[in-house]
């Protein structure tokens, strides 16, 4: 037996543990870099499923700069011409009644500074009266009379102040009170798509829509501030990876915007490059109004 043998084997057996020592780290690396990219990937990946809903509404846009204020619930029931919220604009409007303001308390000090000189008459008169003094009574009541004719000049002014100042608050509300443009269901939570076609966005821009509330935010002058919408559905255009028969109809497990189910029939079947557009007429959403356009699920049932 060779006597070195066993010192080489065991000398053979310290360098593959050294040289898994050096790799050991890299291979770690690796792995974690595949466990995050797969996490990723499907994170982001497109749902079996993903549609939009078309409906026959209305944008609202802020008429000027200011915080959005309302005091309706979303999803409520509005009319046309219905007040559904305004712009607070409070320092545009302090400035603008600023001088009519000032004016107004003006006239009335004025008012007031002439009633005391006719308060103050009438007590001499009385006194002379009682002491039996008639000399002066026709100067005091001349005296009297075109005091009186000077307040009423004033209260004439107070009139036309006011009614100037009704004038501009109505002109005030015309620009910062936000009106209903149709009857519907007005939703504040809207999808940062919501200025453009959903026929021109992609899959992906789909996947990942954010809703947003404007309500109580600073906002600027034509930003989107809620939408009205009308009842029922006009269609819903379905994206997804499986075929379905034109005429069959789908049952829709949706994970997005919430849990819900929904029952629709599919009109038209498109191939796109990797989906399908299924064009369908919406029949039953769970007897609840869906206020988002996007949904996301899977189809349960097809029949």
């Amino acid at each position: 037996m060779n006597p070195f043998y066993k010192e080489g084997f065991y000398r053979l057996r310290k360098d593959r543990k050294r040289l898994f020592r050096r790799v050991l780290p890299f291979f770690i690396i690796f792995i974690i870099f595949i466990v995050f990219l797969t996490h990723v990937l499907l994170s982001n990946r497109i749902p079996p499923i993903i549609g939009y809903f078309e409906l026959d509404e209305s944008l609202i846009r802020a008429p000027v700069d200011g915080i959005f204020r309302t005091s309706i619930e979303d999803m409520e029931r509005v009319r046309v011409g219905q007040i559904i919220g305004y712009m607070d604009t409070v320092n545009k409007k302090i400035e603008q009644n600023t001088s009519y303001y000032k004016r107004y308390i003006d006239l009335l000090e004025e008012i007031n500074r002439l009633g005391d000189k006719i308060n103050l008459k009438i007590d001499e008169i009385r006194i002379k009266v009682f002491n039996n003094d008639f000399k002066e009574i026709d100067k005091d009541i001349l005296y009297l009379k075109s005091v009186s004719k000077e307040r009423l000049k004033i209260f004439n002014s107070i009139k036309v102040l006011e009614g100037n100042i009704r004038k501009d608050i109505e002109r005030i509300q015309g620009e910062n009170y936000i009106f209903a443009i149709k009857s519907g269901y007005v939703s504040f939570f809207i999808d940062n798509l919501i200025d453009r076609n959903l026929n021109e966005v992609s899959l992906s821009q789909l996947n990942i829509v954010k809703y947003t509330s404007f309500s109580g935010k600073r906002v600027k002058k034509g930003d989107s501030l809620c939408v009205i919408r009308e009842l029922p559905p006009k269609s819903l255009i379905l994206f997804s990876k499986n075929f379905v028969e034109s005429g069959k109809y789908i049952i829709i497990d949706t994970d997005f915007p919430s849990k819900n189910l929904i029952r629709t029939k599919v009109l038209k079947v498109e191939f796109l490059k990797n989906f399908y557009k299924l064009t369908t007429l919406p029949l039953e959403f769970n007897n609840i109004i869906l206020k988002e356009r996007i949904i996301k699920g899977k189809i349960l049932k097809i029949y």
